[in-house]
């Protein structure tokens, strides 16, 4: 396995998951040693993405849904760790 591969490299190497908070999950996933691949960025107005690699190399996808105060529901915190 390539470990610095793009995030784009066909194979079971990149898993997604939607977060609440996408600064303090990568500063969480930093703290245990994963490493950003890339940088955080914003898709239009729709939400904040990073890429991180963790230590066997699988590059994880994580993606916060940016939602207006008036569009953000009471149950948002329920879909914190869903798997996109």
């Amino acid at each position: 396995m390539n470990r610095h591969a793009p995030a784009n490299t066909p194979g079971i190497r990149h898993v997604a998951f939607a977060v609440e908070d996408i600064d303090a999950v990568v500063a969480g996933l930093r703290a245990r040693g994963a490493e950003l691949v890339g940088e955080l960025v914003r898709y239009e107005d729709t939400y904040r993405l990073c890429h991180v690699r963790g230590p066997e190399g699988i590059i994880i996808e994580l993606a916060e849904k940016i939602l207006s105060s008036s569009a953000r529901s009471p149950n948002a915190s329920d879909q914190s760790m869903m798997l996109v």
